[in-house]
């Protein structure tokens, strides 16, 4: 959380439980999208939605654990570059 607060995307008082609610709030909408990020030999896999304004993206390894979640500045750009593989929405991949 301390990066996520000096890069801007958490105000300073936010708590441990805000974080948990907004990535919560990511991964509770249905039209929220999920990818495939393969990252040198490991897998990784995402899910993407909108959070009071900005799209957040959250990451996780393959052993489900949550690796990061963040607001890229320009989502389309971050996700294209880094060669991010759209899987579908939530609502399609788990209806």
């Amino acid at each position: 959380m301390a990066k996520r607060k000096a890069m801007g995307h958490l105000a300073d008082e936010a708590m441990l439980d805000d974080y948990n609610a907004l990535i919560t709030s990511v991964l509770s909408q249905r039209d929220s999208v999920v990818y495939h990020y393969p990252f040198g030999l490991k897998d990784y896999y995402a899910v993407s939605g909108r959070v009071a304004g900005p799209v957040w993206l959250v990451i996780f390894g393959t052993d489900a654990a949550m690796e990061t979640a963040f607001p890229p500045d320009n989502f389309d750009d971050y996700v294209q570059k880094r060669g991010f593989v759209p899987l579908g929405r939530i609502e399609e991949i788990a209806p």
